[in-house]
């Protein structure tokens, strides 16, 4: 496991916090539900990314609408930048 350095804006969604970075897919932060104050700014953030194939619910169907795999920053630390 390799930690991983990643700047980007943070942002929330559905199934929690996510770094949002420019023609790249989102990096859901593992533990962090939501940004808070951070939101929409920019963060550096690190950690041992891992890319995580998503589970079907006991319907079938696909949990949150999300379907294959995510990227996941896992025992994350991160911080905001100056704007």
């Amino acid at each position: 496991m390799e930690l991983v350095t990643l700047r980007g804006r943070a942002g929330n969604a559905h199934s929690g916090a996510v770094l949002i970075r420019n023609g790249e897919r989102p990096v859901y932060i593992e533990g962090l539900a939501e940004w808070g104050d951070a939101t929409g700014r920019s963060v550096e953030v690190i950690g041992v990314l891992v890319e995580q194939m998503l589970s079907r619910g006991g319907d079938g169907l696909p949990s949150h609408g999300l379907v294959g795999s995510i990227l996941l920053l896992r025992n994350p630390s991160w911080w905001l930048l100056p704007e």
